[in-house]
């Protein structure tokens, strides 16, 4: 039996290792020792009584919770069973009270108890599509009747507070998620593109998740380096690790609300994302792009060739990269003078090649987007021993074809606007088609 013991609220907090911010609580399952460090061979402080309720201070290890019981700060081993007997910990994170942290109940009489399990005190019954606000979230995921999900402890519009099981609720908004997503960081490098499972213990082939990104024959697309980082759960079911991902954005338009799950069996844990990014791409990677970049903390970077380069003096790289500010992937181009150094060319969606005066250093149109469907471009000319812009395009000059024909460049405009497309036929449907010729060592319109 469990021990009743009051639940006390607390606003999420900012990890700080020297006050040791409490972030949220835990109820031993069953009794644990309470570890010096983080290694099962070091001093066992004392031992977590079965029913205990413990504050967990934030931390990022991944195999310990950092924990502080009886007025001892230590460690307690991670474990993440999918029978809860196997688990030490049940540890919840505290989110902020408001409108967006909020679920509906999904059936009738759902049980509002003490603690987050099934057999703990009932407190109330709560009736079908009741709105309740989310106080913290659970980490041990439990399968209950064809769910799989993890406890919240909430408030009712009553201002009753209890435990309630995610499973049996729905999710008015995926935000409940995102202050989790900040703790425990996880880095996972992709093998094998075909993984994701509906929940451990889900049949790979039948019960796979239909989402856009979460297989191939649904477009899952992992070119820009392979990785994700946003994990909100962790499980292992007959011995094998799964990991929840949510949200997994893989390009500019990202997946809103997609929950995957993806087994260790199709991916590789990285601890140092750096130093592995750098390792995996050595071939092309060169410690220079870094400092190009200007992308000192990148949680994953990748360097690819652009074969079109090959026929060139210079060697052109696209270079994909994440920071640890932002979680959609950036891109960027560079180029590499044998007799010199790496420059940095530009950040760009598509770029196209044209020699236009035929001594193997192209001339380079880029096409980008400032991220509101806005689309520009810039022609660069290799001049001074460096490329510079020479002509500049704006939204509002609508371009919407760009190609190089020979001895020259046209752009068109006032056609089809979705963004700077190599239209073999543009000049067809354009309103209007100008043509600049490479003359002299300058670029200059023509007729």
């Amino acid at each position: 039996m469990f021990l009743i013991i009051s639940i006390g609220c607390k606003k999420i907090q900012s990890f700080n290792e020297e006050q040791n911010v409490v972030s949220g609580f835990a109820f031993a399952i069953q009794k644990s020792p309470l570890y010096k460090n983080t290694d099962v061979k070091s001093e066992i402080l004392l031992t977590i009584p079965e029913g205990a309720k413990l504050d967990v201070i934030d931390d990022p290890n991944r195999n310990f919770w950092k924990v502080s019981y009886g007025g001892k700060i230590g460690y307690v081993p991670r474990t993440f069973y999918t029978e809860i007997k196997n688990n030490f910990i049940s540890v919840f994170y505290n989110i902020e009270e408001s409108d967006y942290n909020s679920v509906s109940t999904d059936r009738e009489n759902l049980r509002l108890r003490n603690k987050p399990f099934l057999d703990a005190k009932v407190i109330s019954l709560l009736q079908k599509n009741k709105k309740v606000f989310v106080l913290a979230i659970g980490k041990l995921f439990q399968q209950i009747d064809s769910n799989f999900d993890v406890w919240y402890l909430v408030k009712t519009e009553k201002g009753e507070i209890g435990f309630i099981y995610g499973g049996f609720t729905y999710k008015n908004s995926h935000y409940i998620n995102v202050p989790i997503l900040n703790k425990n960081k996880l880095w996972m490098d992709i093998r094998s593109l075909d993984g994701f499972v509906a929940f451990p213990g889900a049949s790979e082939d039948d019960d796979r998740l239909p989402s856009y990104c979460g297989s191939k024959e649904n477009g899952y697309n992992s070119e820009i380096h392979g990785g994700i980082e946003l994990i909100s759960g962790i499980s292992n079911h007959k011995g094998i690790n799964y990991y929840l991902v949510d949200e997994l954005y893989n390009d500019i338009e990202g997946c809103d609300a997609m929950t995957l799950w993806i087994s260790e069996k199709h991916v590789t844990l990285v601890e140092n994302v750096k130093a592995y990014t750098e390792k995996k791409y050595a071939k092309n990677y060169d410690p220079k792009l870094l400092k190009i970049l200007n992308v000192e903390n990148y949680k994953a970077l990748s360097v690819k060739k652009l074969e079109e380069s090959e026929k060139y003096l210079h060697n052109f790289f696209q270079v994909e990269y994440m920071t640890r500010e932002i979680n959609l992937g950036s891109s960027i181009y560079v180029y590499q003078n044998q007799k010199k150094d790496y420059f940095h060319l530009t950040e760009a969606s598509q770029l196209y090649f044209g020699d236009m005066n035929q001594d193997k250093i192209p001339e380079i149109f880029v096409c980008y987007t400032d991220g509101l469907n806005s689309f520009m471009g810039d022609l660069f000319v290799y001049q001074n021993g460096d490329y510079s812009p020479v002509l500049q395009f704006r939204p509002e000059d609508e371009i919407s074809g760009v190609r190089f024909v020979e001895d020259r460049i046209e752009f068109a405009f006032e056609g089809a606007v979705d963004g700077c497309p190599f239209d073999e036929r543009f000049s067809e449907t354009a309103k209007k088609v100008v043509r600049y010729k490479f003359l002299k060592g300058n670029l200059e319109k023509i007729k």
